[in-house]
């Protein structure tokens, strides 16, 4: 899991990004129906994992002190990162969960899914590709939100699972909200993690904390 110009529009980005990938200002705050939100699947899909997506999620003990479950998180992620799809397929599982020190941040977010193909090995190598050049990319136009350029450059957190790639991110905009997000993948099961602020920008050992803590998760 970006402030804008509007409310409306700020509400747009952080909905589309939350790491990251975006989550509306609204939603941040008020939204949500728990700190923990999980779709099961079906138990027998080929491809899927003995346990569940939900208990491959974070807990607040995994992260730095002060952090303690919120709600609001948005339960999808899919949009085009540097041209890359970050979600091609429909997963069989999926899980979220979302942290915070305060009602203005620092927050973590994470995203869970299971897929039933190796959909996950091409995006997470066709994105640490795409962040060698890319420098930027754009946010398509949404409802009554324009348009949005966001910056994005390579964040330095240590190789985890089978592979990962993260980067920090942040839109042209007035009240740029700046995003730290580190993809995980392990099989076929993908750990998103994000970490950001409403008024500063992340701190870069948060997200890595909360991505090895993921990562240990994903691997037990």
């Amino acid at each position: 899991m970006f402030a804008q110009p509007s409310t409306s529009k700020l509400i747009s980005l952080v909905a589309a990004i939350a790491v990251g990938v975006l989550v509306g200002l609204v939603a941040l705050l008020l939204g949500g129906c728990g700190a923990r939100t999980s779709d099961a699947g079906s138990p027998g899909t080929p491809g899927s994992t003995a346990r569940s997506a939900n208990a491959l999620l974070v807990g607040a003990d995994d992260l730095p002190a002060g952090f303690a479950a919120s709600a609001g998180q948005a339960s999808t992620y899919r949009q085009q990162v540097c041209g890359v799809d970050l979600e091609p397929t429909k997963p069989v599982q999926t899980a979220s969960a979302r942290f915070s020190q305060g009602p203005l941040g620092p927050f973590v977010e994470q995203r869970v899914r299971v897929y039933d193909d190796d959909s996950a090995t091409d995006v997470l190598a066709d994105l640490r590709e795409a962040l060698k050049t890319c420098g930027s990319y754009d946010l398509p136009a949404s409802g009554s939100s324009a348009a949005v350029r966001v910056a994005v450059q390579p964040l330095d957190v240590p190789q985890l699972g089978d592979e990962s790639v993260a980067w920090r991110q942040a839109p042209d905009t007035q009240l740029p909200i700046t995003t730290d997000v580190v993809l995980i993948r392990s099989g076929r099961t993908v750990a998103l993690v994000t970490s950001y602020a409403l008024k500063q920008a992340p701190d870069a050992a948060t997200a890595t904390q909360a991505a090895t803590a993921a990562a240990d998760l994903l691997h037990g």
